[in-house]
């Protein structure tokens, strides 16, 4: 186990230093040693890796599938990506058929890899075991996002799943009411779920947004953590969406930088660490970065309706999954050619840290004691 987290760590290091035009390349050759006989998944993820970026019409199936298996929601989060956009996004909100989920993941399982059940607050699903094991019958990889709020009563069902993302945003019922809009009763109905996690050794990660006015809290997150034993911690970069509220973090920021240069100083935490991607503004990069998921997400709702990417709504004039959308309407095609051209909409995109994808702060690995620094 040691020397396979080793090879990990050193993989990824050296794909993170590659130069641009070959990283993508380093990251197939990586990917490809893990199913090396596998040859339709493979050969689909060998036409991403030259398209991503470059190829405004796309001629293999999406590596990732996420799939919003719930538009109801049982919070009202302010820093919502949906919500700070439209504040009634979640109300009427149903549930994905399970014989359309079905068609689809039969249809293209054999191309892609992973497939994310998201939300809304997926665990709300009424048949959730059932579009599980869809998945888990194709071999692919199941994962999740969640607020926490249902796990203890799901908790059988998280047995199953590759991965679990709880996220937390607040560390105590305090700060969960403010950026997650939360009661007392959800906050302690959370903490149960993580406990339940850890006890039937499920694999974990949580999750945080951070700004320039919460940075100074990551140090309470991480105690958070060390009472939680999570397997993985992940720190976000806010994306406002246009928002005058909230401030993401940038490079101008002496507090941040400081911040998370005392953090990386150490090397003795229990779990692994991703740090958030911070924006250099005054680079021409920060405006010309493309994000990759236009070519390597499919984003479906309850309904099939499509999105370019997870951070934006679905929408019926993108395509529908269950009416034969390719990957290729008019629509997204357009929308790869705005990423090409760097004329992405700024509101949504320009504060997004997923086009900086393998640009966070830092990543530190806890069985080999080591952080990858930026």
């Amino acid at each position: 186990m040691v020397m396979r987290e080793k090879i990990g760590y050193y993989s990824k290091h050296i794909i993170r230093k590659m130069p641009d035009r070959i990283r993508h390349y380093g990251g197939y050759l990586y990917q490809a040693s893990k199913t090396p006989f596998n040859f339709k998944k493979n050969a689909s993820m060998f036409r991403y890796y030259t398209s991503v970026g470059k190829k405004v019409e796309i001629d293999y199936v999406p590596p990732i599938f996420d799939a919003l298996i719930s538009t109801a929601c049982n919070l009202r989060c302010p820093t919502c990506l949906f919500i700070l956009k439209d504040p009634d996004v979640f109300r009427g909100g149903g549930f994905i058929k399970v014989n359309d989920f079905k068609s689809i993941i039969d249809k293209c399982g054999p191309y892609t890899e992973t497939v994310w059940l998201d939300g809304g607050e997926p665990l709300l699903h009424p048949e959730l075991d059932k579009l599980l094991e869809i998945v888990k019958s194709n071999g692919l990889s199941p994962k999740i996002s969640t607020n926490g709020i249902l796990l203890s009563e799901k908790i059988e069902i998280m047995k199953f799943f590759d991965f679990v993302n709880v996220s937390m945003d607040g560390y105590n019922y305090e700060t969960f009411k403010r950026f997650r809009g939360g009661t007392a009763k959800q906050f302690d109905s959370i903490l149960d779920g993580l406990c339940s996690l850890r006890e039937n050794n499920i694999k974990f990660m949580n999750s945080f947004m951070l700004t320039e006015e919460n940075i100074a809290d990551i140090y309470e997150m991480i105690k958070f953590a060390h009472e939680m034993k999570p397997d993985i911690i992940a720190f976000h970069n806010i994306n406002p969406h246009g928002s005058k509220e909230y401030k993401p973090l940038t490079k101008s920021s002496e507090k941040a930088k400081q911040i998370l240069d005392d953090i990386t100083s150490k090397n003795d935490y229990p779990f692994d660490i991703s740090l958030p991607v911070i924006f250099d503004t005054t680079s021409n990069h920060f405006k010309t970065a493309k994000c990759v998921q236009p070519w390597y997400y499919c984003c479906f709702d309850n309904e099939g309706n499509i999105s370019y990417c997870c951070h934006l709504r679905q929408n019926p004039e993108i395509g529908n999954i269950f009416k034969g959308y390719n990957f290729n309407s008019d629509k997204m095609k357009n929308f790869r050619r705005l990423m090409i051209n760097h004329q992405y909409p700024k509101d949504d995109c320009l504060y997004c840290q997923r086009r900086f994808a393998g640009e966070e702060y830092g990543f530190f690995n806890s069985r080999v004691k080591k952080w990858i620094l930026s």
